[in-house]
């Protein structure tokens, strides 16, 4: 193949959404939810040979496209299922094949006419991947390449090494990412993201309670967004447990008892104290289960304490650590296991794996080998602390960037001199479709130039 750069179409799949364009744009062309919305139809369509064979489903239709699906929510047979997982594969591989047919008809293409890029959350195994991909090759693309997140965004920036923080709708993700690989067995992860979020605001602040699927996804959909980006905000302090701000910090923060003013769904407006909107942006960084009105809180310490162990192991401690938790700790636990894999390497040869579980395997993105390259522990620390990378659209609450910077330089004072720098993109707009846009500059590089192998039909039936 001669060295040349060739038009590409470029898919992201999230849980909240997909979006897709191509390679030579600055923005998407399309973005569809991650769900989507099956009613019964009044009358009974015609058959065609893409409704099925079973007549019992030709009555239902499924809508894929966000407006449409809006104008639905109102049908009292309507609901919303979810169609891609946390690792960015479907749950229905049917629904999939015809919402990929739906966005290829929108995006005005023929399966076979360009190559395609599909960024996903994750690196998948070495099997799951397979399917993928041959499942993707059935449609009749060209070509087909998978990429990851995390190391779309750092290798976007021109770093090859990182911790890529996403602040995202189902949690927040911590990765780090070293020399161009990511070492998935030291994600850290909770689930305090935007959903939880929403459910706080409707709730806690607004006392609605959505009995459907419906519901609750034109909510999230509609007005939450903005709710989020115009009326919460994170301290850039630590706030205690009744939510009020030390004497001495209170000129860093607008006046607790100060209002701010919401026009819900157009119909009614609602006003909240600063004290309630900096109590539920202090989520992110001090998980709590429950909020009174008296001020008193069960967080993730007193919630562990109090019991819910099943069987002899607890839950993961990290599942209800905030957002700087989640970083310390998953540079510890890359730091502990790139010890423990020069210890071992030198005792054994590399012949067998060390006491991280989590060590071993096969070469290539999907390693597990820690990163024992010819870095220090000061090296390894200074290459990932001063390459912070904050992606996802929650990461767009007022006040955070301050607030990240300021908790992680009192955080990891025990683990570096060196001053943490974390990055964000300066616009709104581009933090919310950062992991695409990474995708794109990669897919600009000519194909024999990639740093990711295309898959084709031929190379997938060897």
């Amino acid at each position: 193949m001669e060295k040349m750069s060739v038009k590409i179409v470029v898919v992201q799949i999230s849980q909240t959404r997909v979006v897709c364009g191509f390679n030579n744009q600055d923005l998407p062309s399309l973005t569809l939810p991650a769900q989507y919305l099956t009613y019964k139809s009044e009358q009974e369509p015609e058959r065609t040979s893409e409704q099925g064979s079973e007549a019992s489903n030709d009555s239902i239709v499924k809508v894929f496209d966000k407006w449409d699906m809006l104008a639905r929510c109102q049908d009292p047979t309507a609901e919303v299922y979810q169609l891609y997982d946390k690792q960015g594969l479907p749950c229905d591989w049917d629904v999939m094949d015809e919402q990929w047919s739906y966005m290829f008809k929108r995006l005005g293409l023929k399966f076979e006419d360009y190559p395609v890029c599909v960024v996903l959350p994750n690196e998948l195994k070495a099997s799951i991947r397979k399917k993928f991909v041959e499942h993707l090759l059935g449609y009749g693309i060209p070509m087909v390449q998978l990429l990851n997140e995390p190391v779309c965004n750092t290798l976007s920036q021109g770093r090859p090494s990182g911790i890529v923080v996403d602040i995202g709708h189902t949690g927040v993700r911590v990765d780090a990412v070293i020399d161009g690989v990511l070492f998935k067995q030291y994600r850290k992860e909770n689930k305090i993201g935007g959903a939880f979020l929403n459910w706080k605001i409707c709730d806690h602040l607004l006392k609605r309670d959505a009995n459907k699927s419906t519901e609750v996804w034109r909510d999230a959909t509609e007005w939450l967004p903005t709710f989020k980006n115009t009326m919460l905000q994170v301290s850039p302090i630590e706030l205690d447990a009744n939510h009020e701000i030390a004497p001495h910090y209170q000129h860093m923060v607008s006046p607790m008892d100060h209002t701010k003013s919401f026009l819900l769904e157009r119909k009614q407006t609602v006003t909240f104290t600063n004290k309630q909107l900096y109590a539920i942006g202090e989520l992110l960084f001090k998980p709590v289960i429950n909020i009174d009105k008296s001020g008193s809180t069960d967080t993730a310490d007193s919630t562990a304490a109090n019991g819910s162990t099943n069987g002899g192991d607890a839950p993961p401690p990290e599942k209800l650590i905030g957002i700087v938790g989640l970083i310390r700790s998953c540079i510890q636990s890359l730091l502990n296991g790139a010890n423990a894999g020069a210890t071992t390497g030198a005792s054994a040869g590399g012949a067998s794996n060390s006491g991280d579980g989590s060590l071993g395997g096969q070469g290539s993105n999907d390693s597990s080998n820690a990163p024992s390259h010819n870095y220090t522990s000061e090296q390894l620390q200074s290459m990932l602390l001063t390459n912070i990378l904050v992606t996802g659209s929650t990461s767009n609450i007022q006040g955070l960037e301050q607030r990240l910077l300021n908790d992680i330089s009192v955080s990891l004072n025990d683990l570096t001199t060196v001053r943490p720098k974390i990055l964000f993109k300066p616009t709104k707009l581009d933090r919310t479709f950062q992991s695409w846009q990474a995708a794109t500059t990669l897919c600009r590089l000519p194909l024999r130039e990639s740093l990711y192998a295309w898959e084709t039909l031929e190379r997938e039936t060897k």
